[in-house]
C-alpha cells in the first residue's frame, strides 16, 4: 500500500504540472487610479501633482518626466509650428515632495490627491525590497525618479509633486500651454486616468483640446478649470493637452511668441478634430461588428469565458455610445450572461455528483485489483538471512526487488565473477586494476558471458585487460560500449523473466479504460469551465489509479520467497555493526556480502562496518587474512564507482555528440482628437 499512497502523491504533483496553477497568477502591475494636479502659475510655470494607485506585486515604481522633446522642430510662428514645436518646451523640473498615501478599499476619489501621507526619503542606491526612498537621475529632457516601496499584492499610493519651469506661452492674443501628460514609456496599464488642470483668475477666453485615445473626454469646468478622463488606458500610450486661456493670467511670463495665434490654433484644432470624428465613427462601427461577434460565440457556447470577453468587448464600445446599438447588445448581453449563469449551476451540480460517484467507485475498483492482482502472498517472515539466499546472480536480485536492472548491475555482476575466481586482478596504481580471464568448468548465465566479452573480447584463458581500456572504451567508442551494455540488460531482464519471480496476470482493459474515462471526463469539465476542483479530482484520481494499474506486479509464491529471504539478507546487511564479531559468518562470505551490498545500495555502511570489525577480528588474532580483505573492499568500491561512472559517461558522450550535429475643434470640450505626445513634457515609467 506504500507504493499507491506514492503513486498518489505523484499525480497530484503531475496534475499541479499540466494544468493551469490555481489562484492568481503573478501578472503586470496595474494602475487602478492616476491623477494628475495641474495649476498654472503667474510666471509661466506649471505646479503638477501626481497619485498612483499601483496594485500588484512589484518593488517600486519609476516616473519619468520629461520637460523638454529635444525633437521638436524650432517655432517660426507658421500654422505647422502650432502642431508642435520646441515653444512648447519647459526648462527644467524641481521635485518638492514623494511620499506614499495610505489607499483605502473601494472607489478612489480625485481628493485623494490633497491627503498626508509617508514621506519618501532621497538616497543615492537603493535596492529591490527597500521601502519609502528614492532615487534621481538627470537627463537632457527630464528627470527619472525611481521610487522603492516593495508590495506583495496589495495596493500602494505614490504621490509626486514637482514643478516644471517657463511652460506657458505668452501669444499677442492669448496665453497658451501644450503639455504632454503621458509619454508613450509608461508600461502599466491605467485603468481610470483623470487630470484637472487649474487656471486662476481666468475670467474670458477658455478653449481646451486633448490628443491620444479615442475613448478619452475633456470638459470645461468652469473658466478656471478643465477636466480630462480616459478608462482603460494600455500602457505606452501617448496623449497630450492644449489650452488657451487669458494674458493677464501669466503676467511674469517671460516666453514671448509675438504671434497672433488663436486663428492658427483653431485651424489646427479643426483638422485633428475632423480626423478623430472619422476615426472614432469607423473605430465604433468595427467594435460594434466584434462585439456583435463576441456575442454570437458566447451565445453558442455559453462558457462563462465567452461570456467575459463579450462583456469587454462591451466594455471597450461603451465610452464612445450609450444609445441605439449599444443598448440592444447590452440587453443581449445580459440575456446571454443569464443563461450561462444557469447553465453553469446545472453543470456544477451534474459534474460534482458524477466526481463523488466517479470517486467512490475507483476506491472501490482499486480495492479489487489491489487484492486480485497487487496483494502479495504471505510467507514467513524472516528477520535475518546470514547466507547467499540464491545463485542466479545480482542482476537477477535487482530484477527480483524492482522487476528491472540497473547501471549498478554490471558492476555486481564483475564482483561477483572476481569472488568467484573466474577473473583475477592486479593492482596498478590508485585507480586502476588489471583483470585477468580464467578458462573454468563453471556455467556462465548470459548476462555474465556477455559481460565477460564486452571486457575482454573473448574467452579466452589468461585474455588480460584493465578498468582504465573499460573506461576509455565508454567514451572512446560508446556507440559499441552502450550496444554491449543493451545487450546485457536484454539478458538480466530474460534470465529474470525465466525465474518466475512474477505473475503474468495483468490488469483488466475495463479497469483502464475507467481511468481514461476520469482523465476524459475532466478534460471535458475544463472546456465547460466549470468549478475547476472538480475536473481536477477527476484527472488526479485517473492519473493516480491509470499509474497503478500500469506499474501492477504481483510476485509469484516462489518470488515472495525469495524476496523474503534478500530483504532479510539486506536487513542483515545493513545491521551488520550491531552484531557481536563472533556471531557473525565465515568471512569466506563478507566478499559475496559486498558484492550484493552494491544491489542493495548499502555498501558505503557495510565497508565502514567491515573496517571496524576487521580491527575488531585482527586485536583478538582472528583475522585469517585481514589485510587482504582491506585490500578486496578498495578494490571494490574502485570497481563500482569505475563502471557505473562509465556507463554515464557514455550515454553523456552521446548525447553531446548528438546535439553537436545538429474631438472637438472648437475647444470647448468634448472627446479626444487623434495624436498625443506633440509638445513638450509627457515620459513614462512604470513598475519594477
Amino acid at each position: 500500500m506504500k507504493r499507491i499512497k506514492k503513486i498518489i502523491l505523484l499525480s497530484i504533483l503531475v496534475g499541479a504540472l499540466i494544468f493551469p496553477r490555481v489562484g492568481k497568477a503573478k501578472e503586470t502591475p496595474v494602475i487602478e487610479n492616476f491623477f494628475t494636479d495641474i495649476t498654472v502659475l503667474e510666471n509661466g510655470n506649471i505646479n503638477v501633482k501626481e497619485f498612483i494607485a499601483l496594485n500588484g506585486e512589484y518593488n517600486g515604481f519609476e516616473r519619468v518626466i520629461k520637460f523638454r522633446n529635444s525633437l521638436a522642430p524650432r517655432f517660426n510662428g507658421t500654422e505647422a509650428s502650432f502642431e508642435g514645436s520646441d515653444i512648447y518646451n519647459g526648462d527644467a523640473i524641481r521635485l518638492t515632495k514623494v511620499k506614499e498615501i495610505d489607499v483605502p478599499n473601494g472607489t478612489l476619489d480625485f481628493s485623494i490627491i490633497n491627503q498626508d501621507g509617508t514621506f519618501f526619503s532621497k538616497v543615492n542606491s537603493a535596492d529591490n525590497g527597500d521601502k519609502r526612498v528614492y532615487t534621481q537621475v538627470s537627463t537632457l529632457n527630464g528627470e527619472t525618479y525611481r521610487l522603492y516601496n516593495k508590495s506583495d499584492g496589495e495596493t500602494l499610493g505614490f504621490y509626486l509633486e514637482y514643478t516644471v519651469t517657463n511652460v506657458a506661452i505668452k501669444h499677442s492674443d492669448v496665453a497658451e500651454i501644450g503639455w504632454n501628460l503621458m509619454g508613450n514609456e509608461l508600461a502599466n496599464d491605467i485603468e481610470n486616468y483623470e487630470a484637472r488642470i487649474h487656471i486662476p483668475n481666468n475670467q474670458n477666453e477658455l478653449r481646451a483640446w486633448a490628443h491620444g485615445p479615442l475613448n478619452g473626454n475633456i470638459e470645461l469646468v468652469s473658466k478656471e478649470e478643465i477636466k480630462i478622463t480616459v478608462k482603460n488606458l494600455f500602457g505606452n500610450t501617448a496623449f497630450d493637452t492644449r489650452f488657451v486661456f487669458d494674458l493677464n493670467v501669466i503676467p511674469k511670463s517671460t516666453k514671448w511668441s509675438h504671434v497672433t495665434a488663436l486663428d492658427k490654433i483653431l485651424s489646427v484644432e479643426e483638422r485633428r478634430a475632423e480626423d478623430a470624428n472619422q476615426r472614432r465613427q469607423a473605430y465604433i462601427q468595427e467594435q460594434i461588428i466584434t462585439t456583435t461577434k463576441a456575442l454570437d460565440k458566447a451565445e453558442k457556447s455559453l462558457r462563462p469565458s465567452d461570456v467575459r470577453n463579450a462583456e469587454q468587448e462591451l466594455n471597450i464600445l461603451a465610452p464612445y455610445t450609450k444609445e441605439g446599438e449599444y443598448s440592444a447588445l447590452l440587453k443581449r448581453y445580459q440575456e446571454i450572461k443569464k443563461k450561462s449563469e444557469d447553465r453553469q449551476t446545472l453543470l456544477n451540480i451534474s459534474f460534482g455528483g458524477a466526481c463523488i460517484a466517479y470517486l467512490l467507485g475507483m476506491i472501490y475498483l482499486v480495492y479489487r485489483i489491489y487484492h486480485k492482482y497487487d496483494k502479495e502472498y504471505s510467507t514467513q517472515k524472516i528477520d535475518y538471512f546470514r547466507d547467499i539466499p540464491n545463485n542466479y546472480g545480482p542482476a537477477c536480485v535487482t530484477y527480483l526487488m524492482k522487476k528491472t536492472t540497473v547501471n549498478e548491475d554490471v558492476s555486481a555482476t564483475l564482483l561477483n565473477l572476481i569472488s568467484d575466481k573466474v577473473i583475477t586482478y592486479e593492482k596498478i596504481d590508485k585507480k586502476n586494476y588489471k583483470l585477468v580471464y580464467h578458462e573454468t568448468e563453471r556455467e556462465f548465465f548470459e548476462e555474465e558471458s556477455i559481460l565477460i566479452d564486452w571486457m575482454f573480447g573473448s574467452k579466452k584463458d589468461g585474455a588480460e585487460t584493465t578498468l582504465k581500456e573499460f573506461q576509455d572504451s565508454a567514451k572512446d567508442s560508446y556507440t559499441s560500449f552502450l550496444n554491449q551494455y543493451e545487450d546485457f540488460k536484454k539478458a538480466v531482464l530474460k534470465h529474470g523473466r525465466s525465474l518466475n519471480f512474477y505473475e503474468e496476470k495483468n490488469v483488466s482493459g475495463g479497469a483502464i479504460f475507467a481511468s481514461l474515462l476520469g482523465f476524459v471526463i475532466g478534460i471535458i469539465g475544463f472546456y465547460f469551465e466549470i468549478y475547476f476542483l472538480i475536473p481536477i479530482i477527476f484527472v488526479i484520481i485517473a492519473i493516480a489509479t491509470l499509474i497503478y494499474f500500469v506499474q501492477i506486479r504481483k510476485r509469484t509464491m516462489f518470488g515472495r520467497v525469495e524476496y523474503e529471504k534478500w530483504s532479510a539478507l539486506k536487513r542483515f546487511l545493513k545491521d551488520f555493526g550491531n552484531f557481536e564479531t563472533r556471531d557473525l559468518p565465515d568471512m569466506i562470505l563478507w566478499e559475496k556480502f559486498l558484492v550484493y551490498a552494491y544491489v542493495f545500495g548499502c555498501s558505503k555502511e557495510l565497508e565502514k562496518t567491515m573496517k571496524l570489525k576487521l580491527n575488531e577480528m585482527s586485536e583478538l588474532n582472528q583475522a585469517a587474512y585481514g589485510p587482504d580483505f582491506f585490500d578486496i573492499m578498495v578494490f571494490t568500491h574502485v570497481t563500482n564507482n569505475l563502471v557505473t561512472s562509465s556507463i554515464g559517461n557514455a550515454y553523456a558522450t552521446k548525447a553531446t555528440a548528438s546535439g553537436g550535429n545538429s474631438s472637438s475643434a472648437g475647444g470647448f470640450g468634448g472627446g479626444f482628437s487623434s495624436g498625443g505626445g506633440s509638445f513638450g513634457g509627457g515620459g513614462g515609467g512604470g513598475s519594477f
